[in-house]
């Protein structure tokens, strides 16, 4: 039989707890042998008196929650439940040890929590207690109350985080050159974004801690499936490379435990970065695993190029190689720029993209003793 949660103003906390069945009602109508007030409608009792006798509610004078103190959960049986906060904590504590005994068919139950210190709660329980099927309307309100006692033990997940327990690896590695301290911080978010995701409904997955290695991110998680499909996604979404490797770890139950390796090579550039091709500039917009596409900072035109370009090609970089220039003058197919710092005049043919009058200022980068505009 479950009980399920509402919520009202205030402290209190409602569930709801039903079921079908029925009862058998009596044929011949007699008053109850108890008040003789009513009509007796089942064994000889009125609805009212046989609510007190059948319709039961019973709670434990101490209910005994066990609580994780690093991450919170609760421990259920040999199970840990994820809980928001303490008072969710508590609820569920009181739902677990409240009993709705009899012939109940419906029960709406508060809860009043008041909290005693950091280890004990007081909780009081109000039920209005509902016969249902045929005895519905024989109703009778209950009250009980309970001391849910906190106490702390270290759940099976937190206790494999602090011991660096792990099962996979993910290498992320540029390549030809290595990430930047910029690129490394970058993923190091973009890791945590994605385990966020891949950790949604599974608790025994998290990072057991991330390392910089020979300029790229070593990334140390708790399963094997859990590095597969973080690495598949950098892959989908980076265009990248990955090659996978097992190696004996030792013997767990009896049986040989390994641990994975995923390679993950990165192109040389990602999306935003600035490329040269013989005397042409792109700015990457999409990668793919097979194909990159481009923008031509001389044409304003799209392209796209397969992937044996990285083997071709020179990074320029990425934001970080935009200066900004000023437009000194607009001859209709042709624009003067002068470049920062040293003040010297560079004229260019007007990309079809160039939209800057005189006197604005103009983001360009340079490559061979050449400016183009971004």
């Amino acid at each position: 039989m479950s009980l399920t949660y509402t919520h009202k103003a205030g402290t209190a906390n409602i569930f709801i707890y039903g079921h079908t069945g029925k009862g058998s009602p009596m044929e011949e109508k007699i008053m109850c042998v108890r008040c003789g007030a009513r009509e007796a409608v089942f064994r000889g009792l009125c609805r009212r008196c046989y609510a007190r006798d059948h319709l039961l509610l019973s709670l434990p004078e101490y209910v005994d929650a066990v609580v994780c103190p690093h991450c919170g959960a609760m421990k259920r049986g040999e199970h840990w439940l994820d809980l928001e906060n303490m008072e969710a904590v508590v609820r569920k504590a009181v739902e677990d040890a409240v009993a709705i005994g009899g012939e109940v068919g419906y029960a709406r139950v508060s809860l009043e929590i008041q909290m005693e210190d950091e280890k004990v709660y007081r909780v009081r329980v109000t039920a209005l207690l509902d016969g249902g099927g045929d005895m519905e309307g024989a109703e009778v309100e209950r009250r009980a109350e309970t001391l849910v006692r906190i106490s702390s033990e270290t759940c099976d997940v937190c206790s494999r985080r602090h011991g660096g327990y792990y099962e996979s690896i993910v290498q992320i590695r540029r390549r030809d050159r290595r990430l930047s301290a910029e690129e490394v911080e970058a993923w190091r978010e973009r890791v945590v974004d994605m385990m966020a995701h891949i950790s949604l409904h599974n608790r025994q997955v998290f990072i057991s801690r991330m390392e910089d290695m020979h300029g790229g991110l070593d990334v140390y998680l708790s399963t094997t499936d859990a590095g597969k499909q973080m690495a598949r996604q950098i892959a989908r979404e980076y265009g990248a490379s990955v090659k996978e490797s097992g190696s004996l770890a030792g013997r767990r139950d009896g049986r040989d435990f390994y641990r994975s390796t995923f390679s993950v090579r990165l192109p040389p550039y990602e999306r935003g970065d600035f490329i040269a091709l013989g005397e042409r500039v792109y700015r990457v917009l999409r990668i793919t695993r097979d194909s990159v596409h481009l923008l031509d900072l001389s044409t304003g035109e799209e392209m796209r190029e397969k992937r044996d370009i990285d083997d071709r090609l020179d990074y320029l970089g990425g934001e970080e190689a935009v200066v900004e220039g000023v437009v000194v003058y607009d001859g209709g197919d042709e624009v003067q720029i002068m470049e920062p710092g040293s003040y010297k005049t560079l004229q260019i043919k007007k990309p079809a993209h160039f939209s800057a009058g005189e006197g604005e200022s103009v983001p360009i980068i340079f490559y061979r003793d050449r400016v183009f505009v971004v």
